[in-house]
């Protein structure tokens, strides 16, 4: 009967392996425990950014013209990646939204009063442009709506969600 020591045998590797293939298949393993944590860590309770429309005043986050601006999201004041952003408007006119700049409001997606998305999209920000002349009632973004109404952006992300997304390799 053939007897042997665990405590001073070296471990035991399959046939045919070598470092290389050692070495990707742990890269693969540790990309899939990454994705568990990642998606555990998304059972936890969703942390609602601000939406912070630059150029204009912090106060209000009101736009006064008809150029794109970026809304960016933050959280304790520090700009986050957001995985899900709810949209609506209750503006009367059309406001344009996209992930990239508008040079045009027709380069967005399109709002009208009462239209609501939902996206699952991971961005930092969003850029919004107003159709209307907004100089008499300026569009207000996440705050109380002005007489012509208001545009609401909802971006949720997840505590370290950069954090754990950066650790996936490929």
């Amino acid at each position: 009967m053939q007897q042997r020591d665990f405590l001073n045998a070296g471990p035991a590797t399959p046939a045919g392996s070598s470092n290389e293939t050692l070495l990707r298949l742990m890269a693969e393993q540790n990309n899939y425990m990454a994705e568990i944590a990642m998606f555990l860590r998304r059972q936890n309770a969703d942390v609602l950014a601000s939406a912070v429309v630059k150029g204009t005043s912090q106060l209000t986050n009101a736009i006064t013209d008809n150029n794109s601006h970026e809304v960016v999201f933050e959280v304790g004041g520090k700009p986050v990646e957001i995985y899900n952003l709810l949209a609506f408007s209750t503006w009367d006119g059309t406001v344009a939204m996209s992930v990239h700049s508008l040079s045009k409001i027709f380069d967005g997606i399109p709002f009208a009063a009462g239209d609501v998305y939902n996206f699952a999209i991971p961005t930092h920000s969003v850029h919004i442009m107003v159709l209307d002349s907004v100089a008499v009632n300026p569009l207000i973004v996440n705050g109380p709506s002005g007489p012509a109404g208001g545009f609401f952006l909802y971006g949720y992300t997840i505590p370290d969600w950069d954090r754990l997304r950066g650790t996936i390799r490929e």
